[in-house]
């Protein structure tokens, strides 16, 4: 049946991957946007096509070209243990070196105190940032990161004036009640004033993270 949990549940997963494309695509836009603002259009032809050049062979895949003339009675050298491990010292020294997975990250603390009646708010800003630290800004990290937020919020606050606007038009004043608070919740965060007076953690985090996400 069309109405069985099933498809309802499909049709709300539709819409949710639809909402996040959407708003995927807007944060995109207004990166653009913003960094055209900052540094100016592209030169006239686009940025300058650098030439590709073949990659330098690494050392250990050089060919020797000395031992065709080594004296025949020069000794061997001195060849290292095997090991009992079964891997590589090549192995080890980059497992040694792996990255380590960014750590999440912070979602300002202000923001949380005023959305903190609203978790999925704060769950979809938490999913912005992650996102955006896979691939982030290399040349205005903490800018492009700020104007995430700012998409996001402005985002809520549209989605809250609506509910309102649904709620009085419905004649419902415990839900006009609750979608003005929603409004004023998400106008509050959305200030330069409040919501984003304090970004210093998300400011920390980036300079912490720095060579990661640059």
């Amino acid at each position: 049946m069309s109405d069985s949990p099933k498809s309802r549940y499909a049709a709300f997963a539709r819409r949710v991957v639809e909402a996040h494309a959407a708003q995927l695509l807007r944060d995109l836009q207004i990166i653009n946007e913003r960094t055209v603002r900052e540094l100016g259009p592209l030169p006239h032809g686009g940025l300058p096509v650098q030439p590709k050049r073949k990659p330098k062979p690494a050392p250990w895949v050089q060919p020797v070209q000395e031992l065709a003339a080594r004296d025949a009675d020069a000794p061997l050298a001195p060849q290292l243990p095997h090991t009992e491990t079964g891997g590589s010292e090549m192995v080890k020294l980059g497992d040694s070196v792996n990255e380590q997975p960014l750590p999440p990250v912070p979602v300002p603390q202000k923001l949380r105190e005023i959305l903190n009646e609203y978790p999925e708010y704060i769950q979809r800003l938490q999913c912005a940032l992650d996102r955006y630290a896979r691939n982030p800004d290399s040349l205005m990290p903490f800018d492009a990161a700020i104007w995430i937020l700012e998409a996001h919020l402005d985002s809520f606050l549209s989605e809250a004036r609506e509910e309102l606007e649904r709620a009085q038009a419905s004649g419902d004043a415990n839900a006009v009640k609750m979608a003005e608070e929603k409004e004023r919740s998400t106008r509050h965060a959305r200030s330069r004033n409040r919501g984003m007076s304090d970004l210093d953690q998300l400011w920390n985090y980036i300079e912490t993270h720095k060579e990661s996400l640059t």
